[in-house]
């Protein structure tokens, strides 16, 4: 059976559900009358609509929010983590983190509290068993273990670990530390991503290029692109004065454009999305270089799963990694806003890792770009970033491009 044939069962008829997300772990949420709930892939909804709102599955686990309290469910739709917080967040290498009374904690897969956080901080997620404590009103963060014991503190504006670096900031520059917070790539550089398959991207502020450095701070790729995004399965997206296209870890340039096109995301599942500005449409290319899924699309989303998410005149509805339309879902014309949620909608890598769960973007008709949800609406309060449901954004192109290297809040207009 071909992985696409769920889609075709009766369970898509388009007046089945107001919303369906990608698949996760296997299973995706559906929702009906502001209630949530989740389908496997044969379309049968296994966990029934019976909350007020879910995140995806993580580690086996999701969050529910029930009569306004969140907890935990597993696969089998039983009650893990009882629903007695107001806020919760998706498990992270087998931590989670929790807010009670307006205070945070961690819990372990049973429901047990590991450690608390002090009044008034703000923790991140963790990332290679370090998390990150952000007191309010302080540069100082604090990297606990998974048993809450401090391995060290960072007076540097700081990301999670990846790869076994993370970056700060100093004195307006960026460089990299190490897990017992020693700086090991100085802070150098005008800017910089956190590594990706090995190599980071980096911005030279003596000529104003990107290039790419290794974990020893060496340069591996020449500081010569005007603009640069990490790696992801082996390539890299550029940009040239001449060309925009993808380079692999030796500096090759294996895929390159003219000014026609320019690409929204990097490689998801040998897909890349690009857009034909002449068109104004968008559609996949593969790792040759070839148009696979041609551009006939007002919006495209990663490939997830074996699927991408597609919008095209006002219908929803999902692709195979050869274009095949698998529908499941007829956007009327209405007043209130339609939206999507879902992981892939901009690369996470570019985002404040407080919201990355809740990020969700949709362009609708009248080129709003939309954030929904009160529970979207209030982590971006607590990551002090303010954002409204529903944001005009300057020209498409600039969003898509330029939000790659700055923050989101720093590119709408309030």
């Amino acid at each position: 059976m071909q992985r696409y044939d769920y889609l075709k069962v009766r369970a898509y008829k388009k007046d089945d559900y107001d919303e369906v997300r990608n698949f996760q772990e296997g299973l995706a949420v559906v929702s009906k009358n502001k209630k949530y709930g989740f389908i496997n892939k044969n379309g049968k909804e296994v966990i029934p609509r019976i909350y007020d709102d879910v995140l995806n599955f993580s580690e086996g686990l999701a969050a529910v929010l029930k009569n306004e309290k969140w907890g935990f469910i597993n696969k089998q739709g039983q009650e893990i983590v009882p629903c007695i917080y107001d806020r919760a967040r998706s498990f992270q290498e087998g931590r989670v983190a929790v807010m009670k009374n307006n205070r945070w904690s961690f819990l372990n897969k049973e429901g047990k509290e590991v450690f608390k956080c002090n009044l008034l901080e703000q923790p991140e997620d963790f990332c290679e068993g370090l998390v990150g404590i952000d007191p309010y009103g302080f540069l100082e963060t604090r990297y606990l273990n998974e048993n809450g014991d401090l391995v060290f503190t960072c007076s540097s504006e700081s990301e999670g670990f990846r790869e076994g670096l993370a970056c700060i900031r100093k004195e307006y520059y960026n460089g990299f530390i190490n897990r017992f917070g020693k700086e090991v790539i100085p802070c150098i550089y005008e800017s910089a991503k956190s590594f990706h398959e090995g190599l980071a991207c980096v911005k030279n502020p003596q000529n104003g290029k990107y290039g790419f450095i290794d974990k020893d701070g060496q340069e591996v790729i020449a500081f010569k692109y005007c603009k640069a995004r990490s790696f992801h399965e082996g390539l890299a997206y550029v940009r040239t004065k001449n060309n925009i296209g993808f380079i692999n870890k030796n500096g090759e340039q294996l895929i390159s454009y003219d000014y026609k096109y320019y690409f929204l995301k990097d490689f998801h599942e040998g897909r890349a999305a690009i857009k034909d500005k002449r068109k104004n449409k968008c559609g996949f290319i593969n790792k040759n270089g070839e148009i696979v899924v041609p551009c006939i699309y007002d919006l495209v989303f990663s490939f997830h799963e074996g699927f991408a998410f597609v919008v095209n005149n006002s219908r929803c509805f999902f692709i195979d990694r050869e274009g095949k339309e698998l529908e499941f879902k007829d956007l009327k014309d209405k007043e209130e806003t339609l939206y999507v949620k879902s992981l892939q909608d901009i690369p996470s890598e570019y985002f404040n890792p407080e919201i990355l769960e809740y990020v969700s973007a949709f362009k609708t008709n009248s080129s709003e770009i939309v954030f929904v949800s009160e529970s979207d609406y209030n982590k971006y309060l607590e990551s002090l970033i303010s954002v409204y449901k529903a944001i005009q954004v300057q020209e498409e192109s600039e969003f898509f491009e330029d939000i790659l290297d700055k923050h989101l809040v720093k590119k709408i207009k309030r």
